[in-house]
């Protein structure tokens, strides 16, 4: 596994290591912080995306609302190349796993970073 792949899957552990259940929304949200099986750290990984991705969803939404209707049409676009873009790279980092177990937390803890340097882009104009 390179290097790369095998940082990857370190910092997305760590990560489900480090959030925080006290704000959890139902007692059937999985323990991320002691996921032992690759099924638990995928729906944790998963569940995380859906969170980060909703969070993305409506930053956009907010900026989109803010704009003139010409910045808006020039932000449509930047946003689907930004799509085109983060796929692109997330398949090529993940590709090394495909058809493995490690997959899909692989291919999702890429776009969870993205998505979060998204936002973090979004929120700045």
């Amino acid at each position: 596994m390179p290097l790369m792949k095998f940082k990857l899957i370190c910092l997305s552990f760590i990560y489900l290591l480090s959030i925080n259940y006290a704000a959890a929304e139902s007692n059937s949200q999985q323990d991320c912080a002691n996921a032992v099986t690759t099924i638990d750290l995928h729906n944790c990984v998963a569940d995380e995306y859906q969170r980060v991705d909703a969070e993305l969803n409506a930053t956009y939404a907010k900026l989109l609302k803010s704009l003139d209707p010409i910045a808006q049409q020039k932000l449509k676009i930047a946003e689907r190349r930004w799509i085109k873009h983060r796929d692109k790279e997330c398949l090529a980092s993940a590709e090394d796993e495909e058809g493995g177990s490690l997959y899909p937390i692989v291919l999702d803890s890429c776009y969870i970073d993205a998505a979060e340097k998204r936002i973090k882009e979004l929120k700045s104009q």
